[in-house]
């Protein structure tokens, strides 16, 4: 849509990506592991919520689909984007790491995450992605 004077949002093109583009080599024993109290206390969630028509669920995604919405809340329990470990013992999923967050919303390899966990989450959930940031400015700085 084309505001009053003149400018209009930039065309987006493309396919999306998968979310495995983002993601990096953790090991299964990694800290971003869900515990296993946490991932049961997902499945009984989400079975609930699907049991009462609601859909917050919290399951392993697709990687070879797009990433759902980073939030800020992500640090809590991850249940967004929970990727999965095949080759988990228990095939219990893991959280996104602060870099893989980053990559998601299209920080440079070079941008360093807030040295808090919870910040570096918070600040992800919270952006955004730096591709489309410069497309708009750009659209700015040519209708200037």
């Amino acid at each position: 849509k084309e505001t009053p004077n003149g400018w209009s949002m930039p065309e987006l093109n493309g396919q999306p990506l998968p979310l495995s583009m983002a993601l990096e080599n953790i090991s299964w024993d990694s800290p971003y592991t869900l515990s296993e109290k946490m991932w049961a206390g997902h499945i009984k969630r989400s079975q609930r919520n699907v049991d009462r028509g609601a859909g917050f669920t919290a399951y392993p995604k697709d990687t070879t689909k797009p990433s759902t919405t980073l939030v800020a809340r992500y640090y809590k329990d991850g249940k967004e984007c929970l990727i999965p470990q095949p080759d988990h013992p228990k095939r219990i999923p893991r959280m996104l790491t602060e870099r893989e967050c980053a990559n998601l919303q299209g920080f440079p390899k070079t941008f360093q995450p807030h040295q808090s966990k919870i910040n570096a989450y918070k600040q992800f959930g919270n952006a955004v992605p730096s591709p489309l940031i410069k497309a708009v400015a750009e659209t700015i700085t040519n209708h200037l």
